[in-house]
């Protein structure tokens, strides 16, 4: 049975090599370059998105005048901006390292 997986899990690593030898090639070298320009542009996107939420969000906590539902509203914004800002970072972070192991 161990095997058999073997030779399955082999045959499909060949099946997705022949693929990825299909792909076709891109202008300014390729798939990977071009992979890392799109995600470079939409990981750059999402980093000032989540600046602009954060200062939006200190806007918001400054101008509560102590209303306690705005400050809970303001600092739920700041925590998820604050979150979504660091899952940006590493994913560019990931993408950038896994192309770079594959010679991209």
């Amino acid at each position: 049975m161990k095997l058999e997986m073997t030779r399955v899990l082999t045959r499909f690593g060949d099946e997705l090599d022949d693929a990825a030898a299909r792909l076709p090639k891109l202008p300014g070298g390729g798939t990977g370059t071009f992979l890392t320009n799109v995600l470079s542009w939409v990981f750059g996107i999402l980093g000032v998105a989540a600046v602009i939420m954060i200062i939006y969000s200190g806007l918001q906590m400054t101008s509560s005048a102590g209303d306690a539902g705005a400050v809970t509203k303001a600092r739920n914004t700041l925590i998820y901006s604050i979150v979504g800002l660091v899952v940006a970072i590493t994913a560019f972070a990931l993408v950038q390292f896994v192309l770079k192991e594959m010679g991209q």
